[in-house]
């Protein structure tokens, strides 16, 4: 299943509304993913993580 929706590229600026989400983001990766305070995260919301790490090499 690809990737899509709130994966975001990063163009040396990521902005997000304070107090309503975390975003999580590496130096070496041009992905950042935006996650909202709303709870239950929803399994999409893992998927893009898991992404994020696998972009950048973690293991």
């Amino acid at each position: 299943m690809p990737l899509r929706l709130s994966v975001n590229r990063v163009l040396g600026r990521l902005w997000a509304e304070p107090d309503r989400e975390d975003v999580f983001m590496h130096s070496g990766s041009e992905l950042a993913v935006t996650i909202p305070f709303k709870r239950p995260i929803k399994p999409i919301y893992i998927t893009q993580f898991l992404a994020l790490l696998d972009d950048i090499g973690a293991e």
